[in-house]
């Protein structure tokens, strides 16, 4: 866990653990298992979280947060796929 500065411009603390288990594999598009399949050889003992919530993205007129498709802390990175 670690001080991000959200969508909002506000600090917030960025709990990204509590996503390790949000891994709804069926539900996935075929471009996002490739590139989950990438990021573990790129990346390999590395620990990876899938739809990570992204800090102050909750706003007021929008329905839901938004969620990053893949977030390796110890590489600092942040992996989108748009495979719909």
């Amino acid at each position: 866990m670690f001080r991000v500065l959200g969508f909002d411009k506000k600090e917030h603390l960025f709990n990204y653990s509590k996503n390790k288990s949000r891994k709804f594999t069926e539900d996935k598009s075929t471009l996002h298992k490739f590139a989950r399949e990438i990021i573990s050889e790129l990346f390999p003992g590395m620990s990876v979280y899938e739809e990570v919530t992204l800090p102050g993205s909750k706003r007021f007129g929008r329905k839901s947060l938004l969620y990053a498709d893949f977030f390796i802390p110890d590489a600092m990175l942040v992996v989108e796929t748009h495979g719909r």
